[in-house]
């Protein structure tokens, strides 16, 4: 862009690598004004000039989204009603790199235009993304293969195929899209659920073995071009594929079943409260104009369909002649879905977990009918039945001074393999009987720091490199021990032992509103953990359910 005078609103800035190229400290587009912004090296898009300076004052809402949706939400931006008096700071980021910054606080936008809901709502945060519209866009997965190939009657065929390479669905919208519709076909009677469970592990062994970028849609539709074997990919990755590879030998198709979909909503996940309000109009305003003729105009330049699956533009995509624009849309419920990727993440890689619990006196009080720690116990012994016999899990349970003088923890279990037989007992059931028996170990303060910064240290100590190496604690109350470090020595102290080449990450898990929810999330944030807060009993499993998943990513 820069050397060039850009005269026309056709004319649109190019991007590369993710990126915008930045041009001129200030290029004047007709109508519409672009200002570069120095470190975030996006744009300040003001809807037409003349009328955005009839305003008293301009308010500039941040906006994050991704490579695929960059070019559409760039042309919405520019042509949203200049009466709102909004600009918008257009920038792009990986999906999962925008949920972690949500999650952590840390460089959040005020607006997210995620690739699926439930992305959005699996961040946990002192300050919950909030989705202001519900989709924009949607796009089916589709399965790739050679030409010729005889294509899946069913979801739950196609994950049973020969040599099918699908995404991580806990990272990848269409895998789990993909796997959503299989569990749909499940729940419908359609077909064999725990025929899709085995095929589910089967894949998650298969998918924990490779890296990341082997897994990206690219990545997977090289690989089908060069082997032939099938490959589970978005629609819109696989038109833009075959655009750019004419003489491809691979073909795509829906199952006759149909289809679940990536959906694509907008999200305020601003962590400033004053903003939140204007941030969700300001996001209702920027899906009016994608909404448009212009706007789906957009989209259907980006390979993407309507928000229910229709298709956009007629005969844009190789798919409908498995049913394209009719294509059935697949819902599994969200418990099904849940459970369907707990089962992914349990098998996709190796793990070791340290379970810390809180046996604090606040852990008597009354949750609903039942005490917090009998909550607490249900869905611990409900995780603890989960794990593959492969995982290594440990349990502590922590008050103050419960291991005696300068110690608030007591280890009841060591790490151990789940199939480690000690005593005569397996891991598993050693745990199941220390998780019934915490509830007489109640009483004591809530020696947090303390017991926080040694379970880390601890799992540093036995770091396995062929796992994910975690510590889950579970507390229902803030530090509560004097003589313990504070929050920001343990915070440096995290800082200043994390070692790029052993991760540790502690996933917290606050029961009730008592909990610290704010340091809890300091706590997860600074070894690139999650936080999650249960505020009614019925969150409790959903929370650890939750925690499961957050530690593979």
């Amino acid at each position: 862009m820069a050397g060039r005078r850009v005269a026309e609103r056709s004319r649109r800035p190019r991007w590369q690598s993710q990126r915008w190229r930045l041009g001129l400290p200030t290029v004047l587009v007709t109508g519409v004004a672009l200002l570069v912004v120095g470190a975030l090296a996006g744009w300040v898009l003001i809807p037409r000039l003349a009328a955005a300076s009839e305003c008293e004052s301009t308010e500039t809402y941040t906006v994050l989204t991704d490579a695929t949706l960059l070019p559409a939400v760039n042309d919405a931006a520019s042509r949203v009603d200049p009466s709102a008096c909004i600009a918008f700071v257009v920038d792009v980021a990986d999906q999962e790199a925008i949920a972690a910054r949500a999650a952590n606080g840390t460089g959040a936008p005020d607006v997210w235009i995620a690739d699926s809901t439930r992305r959005v709502n699996a961040v946990s945060a002192p300050v919950r993304p909030e989705i202001a519209v519900p989709s924009v866009a949607s796009s089916p997965p589709v399965v790739v293969a050679a030409k010729g190939a005889k294509a899946p009657a069913s979801w739950a065929q196609a994950l049973g195929m020969d040599g099918l390479a699908l995404g991580d669905p806990l990272a990848s919208s269409s895998a789990m899209a993909a796997v959503a519709g299989a569990v749909a076909e499940g729940e419908s009677g359609a077909a064999d659920a725990k025929g899709i469970a085995a095929a589910l592990a089967r894949l998650a062994l298969a998918t924990g073995q490779k890296s990341s970028a082997s897994l990206s849609d690219s990545a997977l539709l090289d690989a089908a071009e060069r082997s032939g074997a099938p490959a589970v990919v978005a629609e819109s990755s696989w038109l833009a594929y075959a655009e750019a590879h004419p003489q491809s030998r691979l073909a795509s198709t829906v199952p006759a079943t149909g289809s679940a979909l990536a959906d694509y909503p907008i999200a305020v996940t601003s962590g400033d409260a004053g903003r939140r309000a204007g941030a969700a109009a300001a996001a209702k305003a920027l899906a009016r104009v994608l909404e448009d003729d212009a706007g789906r105009r957009a989209l259907a330049a980006r390979d993407l369909r309507a928000p229910q699956g229709e298709v956009i533009r007629k005969g844009a995509s190789p798919s409908s002649a498995a049913g394209g624009a009719g294509t059935k849309v697949l819902a599994a419920t969200e418990d099904g879905l849940a459970k369907a990727l707990t089962t992914w993440a349990l098998q996709a890689m190796p793990f070791r977990s340290l379970v810390v619990m809180d046996v604090s006196g606040s852990m008597t009080a009354d949750a609903g009918g039942k005490s917090r720690m009998q909550l607490v116990q249900e869905g611990a012994a409900t995780g603890a039945a989960m794990f593959p016999k492969t995982a290594s899990l440990g349990l502590w349970a922590f008050s103050r001074e419960l291991g005696g003088a300068g110690q608030d923890y007591l280890e009841l279990e060591a790490l151990r393999r789940m199939d480690a037989v000690t005593g005569g007992k397996t891991q598993r059931d050693r745990l199941l009987e220390d998780i019934r028996g915490l509830s007489g170990r109640v009483g004591g303060a809530t020696g947090l720091y303390d017991t926080t910064l040694a379970a880390y240290r601890t799992v540093k100590a036995n770091y396995d490199p062929l796992a994910v190496n975690s510590v889950i604690l579970f507390t229902d109350g803030a530090n509560d021990d004097p003589g313990s470090i504070t929050v920001d020595q343990l915070l440096e102290a995290l800082a200043r032992e994390k070692d790029p080449a052993k991760p540790v990450v502690v996933v917290t898990i606050g029961i009730s509103d008592d909990a610290d929810a704010a340091t809890l999330q300091r706590i997860a944030a600074a070894t690139g953990g999650s936080s999650h807060i249960a505020r009614a009993p019925e969150d409790i499993r959903t929370v650890f359910t939750k925690a499961l998943i957050a530690r593979t990513r």
